[in-house]
């Protein structure tokens, strides 16, 4: 996860939608933005994503968006998704499948793999 946003009407007291990435290349030296995410997570996922963003952040941008340090806390989002757009750069109807505490940065996908 790269950012959080907070939600909107009941989501107001959660992060509500998340911009997700991946790794550039196989060489692992650049995290590309790939998508933004905001549907799958139950009220209580949700609730646990948002005390673990806020119990880690350090850097705060605006009041209603959150860069967050991947460096310092990864936070791995599992995703399902629809399609891949034709580029491979993108991909359509995101939903957060889980949230993957037990994952490593390193473990998570390369944009070159969604355009194979």
């Amino acid at each position: 996860m790269l950012s959080a946003t907070r939600g909107f009407g009941r989501l107001f007291t959660y992060f509500g939608s998340f911009k997700v990435g991946v790794w550039e290349d196989q060489t692992k030296t650049a995290i590309v933005p790939l998508c933004s995410v905001g549907s799958g997570l139950t009220l209580q996922q949700r609730n646990n994503l948002t005390k673990s963003i806020l119990n880690n952040m350090n850097t705060m941008q605006l009041v209603d968006h959150l860069a967050y340090n991947y460096n310092d806390h990864p936070i791995i989002l599992e995703l399902r998704y629809q399609q891949i757009t034709p580029d491979g750069l993108n991909i359509r109807f995101p939903t957060i499948y889980r949230v993957r505490e037990d994952k490593p940065i390193s473990d998570i996908g390369c944009l070159t793999d969604l355009k194979a």
